[in-house]
């Protein structure tokens, strides 16, 4: 009998790159924030429906894709913020190791402060600059004080063809001919949903979850390679556009006037994915590369 896998957040982003890519895996259960046809619905500002549900399906794997990630909006809806990061999470995770069952989290690079100039490791400490950074931070230690076995996986500047992200709002200012202003004194390491989901499901596939997550349980860096700011990331897409674009201008990031700070440094350091998981993304150029060129085919096709 195939093993049900439990996927949260269905609609979202990421958790549609890796829905794609589950069937594969075994029978999938995906929810959503609404009702429709892809799933049921859960709302993570309910953490005892989430907590009902997940005891009464009783699945074999968790993956959590949902996440409040507006990192501006959450300076001003903390509460929603807190309540979907970390107090769903901790009484998800609850259930899973009262269950027994295994979770795949997703966390991220900005629960870290930005200080260093040497990419961060897994041991290194955490002092998140805004309150997103924050609430994921307290997802985490509450999914280690739960002790449900678990991967922990922190990502960066996830994007993708699909959504709103730094990605296709590049894009669609290329189409539209609109002025690019952009910051270059934030580094990081641009992350298609695609290659994460690709390598976390070559991953398990083929794999006994419970066996191989207890064996593996702890907290992982995964992100693409290489670094780059966001003015380099914009320049790569300007420069691999088919519509012609004169110009990006790089700013400061005190001149956007955002609501959230950003850490001025952020990259992982994957080595531990790489030697204990055997996973490894390419660079974040190439992503770049092989993307576009689909994305502007759908749009202008």
């Amino acid at each position: 009998m195939d093993a049900t896998i439990l996927l949260l957040g269905g609609r979202g982003q990421l958790g549609s790159a890796l829905l794609k890519r589950l069937r594969k895996v075994g029978k999938i259960v995906a929810t959503t924030h609404n009702d429709n046809d892809l799933g049921p619905s859960l709302n993570f500002l309910k953490p005892a429906a989430v907590k009902e549900f997940v005891n009464r399906l009783r699945p074999h794997l968790v993956i959590n894709a949902v996440a409040y990630t507006s990192v501006d909006a959450a300076e001003k809806e903390r509460a929603a913020a807190w309540t979907i990061n970390t107090d769903t999470v901790w009484e998800l995770a609850s259930v899973l190791a009262k269950l027994d069952i295994p979770l795949i989290h997703f966390s991220t690079d900005y629960v870290f402060s930005g200080k260093r100039r040497t990419p961060y490791k897994e041991y290194h400490f955490a002092a998140p600059v805004n309150h997103y950074g924050i609430t994921k931070l307290a997802g985490e230690e509450a999914i280690r004080t739960a002790s449900c076995n678990h991967l922990i996986i922190r990502t960066s500047w996830l994007y993708g063809p699909n959504g709103k992200n730094f990605f296709t709002a590049i894009c669609d200012k290329v189409r539209n001919s609109e002025p690019l202003l952009v910051v270059d004194d934030q580094i990081g390491q641009p992350t298609s949903v695609g290659s994460l989901a690709d390598q976390v499901i070559s991953w398990l596939r083929g794999n006994d979850f419970h066996r191989l997550i207890n064996e593996c349980s702890g907290t992982y860096h995964v992100s693409a390679g290489g670094a780059c700011s966001w003015y380099d990331f914009a320049k790569r897409i300007v420069a691999k556009s088919p519509i012609p674009h004169t110009h990006v201008k790089n700013i400061t990031s005190d001149s956007m006037k955002k609501a959230a700070r950003r850490p001025a440094y952020s990259v992982l350091d994957t080595s531990k994915a790489h030697n204990i998981l055997g996973v490894t993304l390419e660079h974040w150029s190439c992503d770049v590369d092989r993307i576009i060129g689909n994305f502007y085919s759908s749009k202008l096709g």
